[in-house]
């Protein structure tokens, strides 16, 4: 994973399927967490344009470019 801290908390998890009127189930949620922490590369929080690049479907679609 990213330089993000890899761990979500029971809390953390909460508070997302809260926000979510709970849409995800917790395996969900940890999923999508673990995925994000491999693209945000450098570990700032956010996924930028060029570690949006990275992933080979959205390199190929016009309207990203």
């Amino acid at each position: 994973m990213g330089n993000t801290s890899s761990m979500l908390t029971q809390y953390d998890i909460e508070e997302v399927q809260e926000h979510c009127n709970h849409t995800f189930s917790q395996q969900e949620i940890v999923s999508l967490y673990q995925r994000f922490c491999q693209l945000d590369r450098n570990g700032c929080g956010f996924i930028s344009a060029d570690e949006f690049m990275s992933v080979p479907e959205f390199a190929v679609n016009p309207l990203f470019q």
